[in-house]
């Protein structure tokens, strides 16, 4: 159980640095709509990976 605790919080961690990548390049090259799709696409694909751990 520990090991999954720990593996999930990894997965939120990462997301996080992702999505705050994203954000810098995308308000850089494209308008907020995108930018915030991008980040629900994100969340989308974090809790699919926590829900199969």
């Amino acid at each position: 159980m520990a090991s999954v605790e720990v593996t999930v919080t990894m997965v939120t961690i990462l997301s996080d640095l992702i999505i705050e990548c994203f954000m810098v390049i995308l308000i850089n090259e494209i308008n907020m709509v995108d930018l915030s799709m991008s980040v629900l696409l994100n969340y989308l694909y974090s809790y699919i990976i926590i829900r199969r751990v």
